[in-house]
């Protein structure tokens, strides 16, 4: 089972008292206009019921992390964590945030928080994450983990009547254990500079 504490945010499985901030960000058609297209008050309560149910960390079985504003103690977000390859330790991720905490930094310190946690405790040797081309948002927040554009080919998706390109993001071990020592070392020059 998957839960994590960060300075702002407790991340855990999805959960049946949930199921009104799901339907608040799940059947927003802003929030949905890039992922899929939004759901019914039914189907939300579907998928939160079927996601509340234990996680076996089978092969492309979607587990939905409920993102927890401590302050409010308000569901904002969930994150997605499907195994696509169990012998070559692949994961796909994914994330969603209600649109009233967007630009306040909870997305990258969710997904941070996930990425870190999946390559120490599954050891993984890479992640991955799919976005439509025309989400900039999406596709700069992996940019700002580490994260880079894959020249693996998908095929186009169609949301609503828009057909739209499909990007895959990877970030392997190597790449991510590089990143979190530049990031200490940026942090430690930032320090000393403070400090002079």
């Amino acid at each position: 089972m998957i839960v994590l504490n960060t300075l702002r945010l407790l991340i855990r499985q999805i959960a049946p008292e949930d199921l009104n901030d799901s339907i608040e960000h799940r059947t927003d058609p802003d929030v949905c206009r890039f992922i899929s297209d939004p759901m019914t008050m039914q189907e939300v309560k579907k998928f939160v019921d079927e996601h509340s149910k234990s996680w076996s960390g089978m092969i492309n079985e979607h587990l939905a992390l409920a993102v927890v504003l401590k302050s409010e103690n308000k569901l904002i977000g969930e994150l997605k964590v499907q195994h696509a390859n169990l012998t070559e330790k692949i994961t796909e991720i994914g994330f969603r945030f209600n649109k009233k905490y967007h630009k306040k930094g909870y997305a990258i310190e969710a997904t941070e928080a996930l990425m870190k946690h999946l390559f120490s405790e599954f050891k993984l040797n890479r992640i991955t994450a799919i976005c439509m081309d025309q989400n900039t948002d999406s596709f700069r927040l992996m940019e700002k983990l580490g994260m880079q554009r894959s020249s693996k080919k998908l095929p186009s998706a169609q949301i609503g009547s828009v057909v739209m390109v499909q990007i895959e993001y990877f970030i392997t071990k190597k790449m991510w254990y590089a990143g979190t020592v530049a990031r200490a070392l940026s942090y430690y020059s930032d320090s000393q500079k403070n400090n002079a």
